[in-house]
């Protein structure tokens, strides 16, 4: 079964950063997020789509 939803702690351990990080760019809107509850979830795409925006971002620094 493809996992269409990550957690904030499951995107913290994947990129090695810590949860804080990770709310931080939820908070500055990089990161996309649906509430459940008292759950913020991220859409797996959406995710794709902040790492692809990060590496290019990288690109056009150097």
């Amino acid at each position: 079964m493809n996992k269409n939803w990550l957690t904030i702690n499951e995107i913290a351990s994947y990129l090695n950063v810590s949860r804080t990080a990770i709310v931080n760019a939820i908070n500055r809107n990089e990161i996309p997020t649906t509430r459940v509850g008292r759950r913020i979830l991220i859409k797996q795409d959406d995710f794709q789509r902040y790492l692809y925006n990060i590496e290019i971002k990288g690109k056009n620094a150097l």
